[in-house]
């Protein structure tokens, strides 16, 4: 092929359409990066939340996890089990409150949903659902219980079938739903196998980090005692383990309260394994920390009493470890055998035919188990979780010396040697043949010296490259300083996550009972989450709430850590006149704005949710915080009206319009408009009479003429923001609690007909000389003029007409 090459013949055909295909490429591309979250390292138990309404079977689902693991009766609410080698759960029944509601919703690591299968989903729910998706959404799982109420026949299967896919709908499609077909003869507990199916999901739950949590630690408080003045307040730091003032929901902020590092109460296996810890402790100290319940070890004659068969928690737990943990011992060569097992195992003590069975899978690598099914004792529990440590060797390991090896080895080793550089013959070649290998030799140099020229040119060119890229496009440094951050971030060595600490706080508004019977939740607030401010919302009324809402009505608002009741005012953007309009009424099926007093600042996109205090679902609104504001930005329409007092041509004095003189010449300039339509706008305000002020119009206005000053005036929210439960009412309930009828205004009440007497209009006077144009006589009157004035001069030549 001859001739220049035709670049346009190699081009794109339709520009347009490359440059769409490559922006949805790169859309496309960037829709798939997953923003990254640190993970830190907390050994803090999981947080499990059992929720549901009243008699849902709440109660009796706690009894039967802790039972399951722990061979322990349970009367309470909350409790802390070991459910593995590092894994620990604490299990708290929520109270049907709404506060606690709040307050769980916001710290738990997994939600249960109790369902009454017999009755179906009640409010209760679907408020918790409402509080999961606005405060972050947990792994969740629904246990449907009261099968037994349900009769066995055919719509048995489709009534559950039903109340799946309808917390499908709500959860998403695919939840897990555990049936609890119901309870033993002993009316306590769920049957076993049941509970230990819904445990197993609980032990293979993978927490994803959440933002919030990952950003403010918490504490949940499993203990509270009393000390005079002060409260101490017992629990495990969650989140990243910075605790300095904290927030009490429902009592208030506390400036770095004293806090206590206290031993774990209930360290796991596994961190009992790295302390070197061999004492052997009970099992009931192992397992349980209940301290504000009370508990009862289960009977021999309980445990026959019961239908099925029990399986021992640890052992259940330790066969599943044991199959995923990797052999401790390794075989370098065949036929090799450490002297160190064989001493170790003759000076082992003869263990249960269980325990032998684990130690041999751990001696041969997993391989092949013994057999015997005897029963093992409690002393040799911690045998399933803690591993064989060899003692340590006095010689060197990395020296492998040839009385450890056999013939065969050293026979193999010697082939590859003779291989790789030849035997003893290759010695006594001839002078010719070294000389070659000279040759050869300086030829391999030379080679290897341009491969080398050629690496560091190729690498130059790529490294300048790269340089280039960063220089045109700068995103590039800005990745890598945020991944630098994120590494930073995640090699922090948070000390404080995990611990057990004890909190003293000066309250005298809590009591003591309440930190007895409702969570308690004591929350590390940041430096800029501290002083009272006015914060502004992108909201919208709740899907199920019925009613729109009304501004200045309370409001019990969860935002952030903090929940508290207020007053919004909901206001619309005209973005056209770039203003926030103020709503009455909030839209029906639309956003708006809201703007309200908070005991805190609200950073920007912080969910919140609000709830009212009347009806079954008492969620009322959802949304986001957009922004702080110092002051309020909402105004709204106000017509002020007045009437003339002087009329001079264009000019009228106004009156009636203002209260004082200052106010009036605030408005200097200000736009006015008469009813009739005549515009003018406002000179200068006057002394007398106050308020009054001089205008001047299009045209002259009549003193009947209602002048109009249209202005747009800010409205604030009420200063009204309390931290506790809800107390204000409205005025609706107000006057339906009390009894009062709505007020009348009388201007209001029709009075009947209005009698107005009609109304004389002076006559039009028109010149002789016009008329006398006129291409036909017009009809004349020689009445006198109209209210009894006279004529006026240049009325003589003019014509009356009718």
């Amino acid at each position: 092929m001859t001739g220049t090459i035709k670049k346009k013949a190699f081009g794109v055909a339709k520009i347009g359409r490359a440059k769409r295909s490559a922006q949805r490429s790169a859309d496309k591309a960037e829709a798939r990066q997953v923003a990254p979250r640190v993970q830190r390292a907390n050994s803090a138990p999981v947080l499990v939340v059992i929720v549901g309404p009243k008699n849902s079977g709440k109660s009796t689902l706690l009894k039967s996890v802790v039972k399951s693991y722990t061979r322990h009766n349970l009367n309470g609410w909350q409790a802390t089990i070991v459910v593995g080698k590092e894994k620990r759960l604490t299990v708290v029944e929520c109270p049907d409150d709404l506060s606690a509601m709040i307050d769980l919703s916001k710290i738990a690591d997994v939600v249960l949903f109790t369902v009454d299968a017999s009755f179906g989903l009640e409010a209760s729910t679907f408020e918790m659902i409402s509080l999961l998706q606005t405060h972050g959404m947990p792994k969740v799982a629904a246990v449907m219980t009261h099968l037994d109420r349900l009769k066995a026949n055919k719509s048995f299967s489709k009534t559950k079938k039903n109340l799946k896919h309808r917390i499908w709908d709500e959860l998403y499609q695919g939840a897990k739903v555990f049936e609890m077909s119901g309870v033993l003869k002993s009316g306590k507990y769920y049957p076993r196998n049941e509970t230990k199916r819904l445990g197993l999901f609980l032990e293979r739950q993978k927490l994803r980090p959440l933002r919030w949590r990952s950003e403010h630690s918490y504490v949940l408080c499993d203990r509270a005692d009393r000390r005079g003045a002060t409260l101490e307040c017992y629990g495990w730091i969650r989140g990243p383990g910075r605790l300095g003032a904290v927030h009490v929901p429902g009592v208030g902020d506390f400036q770095a309260p004293r806090i206590d590092y206290l031993e774990d109460p209930l360290p796991s296996f596994e961190e009992l394994r790295v302390r070197g810890e061999t004492l052997k402790r009970k099992r009931a100290q192992t397992l349980l920390y209940a301290p504000m319940e009370t508990t009862t070890e289960t009977t021999a004659e309980e445990e026959e009493e019961e239908e099925e068969e029990e399986v021992t928690p640890s052992l259940f737990v330790g066969e599943k470890k044991k199959k995923k943990s990797p052999p401790q011992d390794v075989e370098l060569f065949p036929g090799w055998e450490n002297p160190l097992d064989i001493e170790e195992q003759a000076e082992e003590p003869p263990r249960s035919s269980i325990a032998a069975a684990a130690a041999a899978d751990d001696n041969l690598g997993g391989g092949g188990g013994g057999g015997g099914g005897g029963v093992y004792e409690e002393e040799d529990e911690d045998d399933f979780f803690f591993s064989r440590k060899a003692p340590p060797d006095e010689e060197d390991d990395d020296v492998i010396s040839s009385f450890d090896l056999d013939d065969g080895v050293l026979a193999a080793a010697r082939f590859r040697c003779v291989e790789r550089y030849g035997g003893g013959d290759a010695l006594n070649s001839s002078e010719a043949a070294a000389a070659d290998d000279d040759d050869e030799v300086s030829r391999c140099a030379e080679e290897v010296d341009e491969r080398a020229a050629n690496a560091a040119r190729k690498e130059e060119a790529s490294k300048k490259k790269e340089k280039e890229e960063e220089e045109e496009e700068g995103g590039l440094a800005t990745k890598r300083i945020l991944e630098a951050r994120l590494q930073r971030e995640a090699s922090e060595v948070t000390t404080d996550a995990g611990k057990y600490v004890r909190i003293s706080l000066p309250v005298s508004s809590l009591r003591y009972d309440d930190a007895k019977k409702k969570p308690l939740l004591i929350c590390g607030v940041l430096d800029h989450e501290k002083s009272r401010t006015m914060a502004c919302a992108r909201i919208r009324r709740h899907r199920w709430h019925p009613k729109v809402l009304k501004s200045r009505d309370p409001v019990f608002i969860s935002c952030g850590w903090r929940r508290f009741e207020t007053a919004p005012i909901y206001s619309i953007e005209d973005r056209s006149e770039k203003r926030n309009r103020f709503l009455k009424y909030s839209p029906e099926h639309m956003h708006c704005l809201s703007t309200f007093f908070a005991p805190g600042p609200v950073a920007p996109n912080t969910p919140l949710i609000g709830f009212g205090r009347r009806g079954a679902f008492r969620a009322c609104m959802v949304g986001v915080a957009t922004r702080m504001a110092s002051t309020s930005t909402v105004v709204k329409k106000l017509k002020l009206q007045g009437t003339p007092l002087k009329i001079e041509r264009n000019t009228a004095f106004v009156g009636g319009t203002f209260g004082s003189q200052l106010e009036a010449a605030k408005f200097e300039g200000a736009t006015v408009k008469t009813v009739s339509g005549v515009r003018g706008s406002i000179k200068k305000a006057l002394r007398e009479p106050p308020g009054a002020f001089r205008a001047t119009f299009e045209d002259k206005i009549l003193p009947s003429d209602i002048v109009v000053c249209r202005v747009w005036v800010p409205v604030a929210p009420p200063a009204y923001c309390a931290e506790h439960e809800m107390t204000a009412r409205t005025t609706s309930e107000v006057r339906r609690e009390e009894q009062i009828p709505v007020g009348v205004d009388p201007d209001s009440v029709y009075k009947g007909p209005v009698e107005r007497l009609p109304r004389k209009f002076a006559p039009h006077l028109v010149p002789k000389t016009l008329v006398s144009q006129l291409p036909r006589s017009p009809r004349s009157g020689t009445s006198a003029p109209l209210c009894g004035k006279k004529p006026k001069r240049n009325a003589r030549n003019c014509t009356r007409l009718e």
